[in-house]
């Protein structure tokens, strides 16, 4: 009896302390009214808009802006990743890194930042024109790949503070 009585003692303990938790992704009008506190400042690359359009859709449409977040493509590489014996390219793989800053827009002051590193590779063995075209549909899911590393960063970020 004394056993199950202090079982139970630590059950609810340990039930009561997990109250705290909440999930992430539910559905929450406060953390979405601030990631929808965020302007995205535009970025100048066919990549960086794919970027811009992503995490725009992911934020929500703008509401009072508070938040102005900058991005910037650090490194945009294609390097051969398997070469034959012959020299001849296989696989090319492809590394975008990018930095944010998420700022206040009253006083300019930096709240939040971080570099987002998204990879990828592709076969290179067909025509040129395929692995053309093959690069091309990488570098846009690798911007949404970064796009959604930044979302879920914000996403911390407001659920911390």
């Amino acid at each position: 009896m004394k056993q199950q009585c202090i079982l139970a003692i630590i059950l609810v303990m340990l039930l009561s302390s997990c109250s705290n938790f909440r999930p992430l992704y539910g559905r929450d009008e406060e953390l979405s009214h601030k990631l929808s506190s965020i302007e995205i400042e535009e970025i100048d690359t066919i990549n960086g808009s794919a970027l811009y359009h992503d995490l725009a859709t992911l934020l929500g449409p703008s509401e009072d802006t508070k938040y102005l977040l900058k991005i910037t493509l650090l490194v945009d590489s294609i390097s051969p990743l398997a070469i034959t014996g012959h020299a001849n390219v296989v696989k090319q793989n492809v590394i975008q890194l990018y930095e944010y800053s998420l700022i206040y827009k009253n006083t300019g002051e930096i709240v939040d930042k971080g570099r987002v590193r998204a990879v990828g590779s592709y076969d290179a063995l067909s025509s040129p024109y395929a692995s053309y075209t093959k690069e091309k549909i990488l570098k846009k899911d690798l911007a949404k790949t970064g796009a959604e590393e930044i979302y879920i960063r914000l996403m911390l970020y407001f659920s911390s503070i």
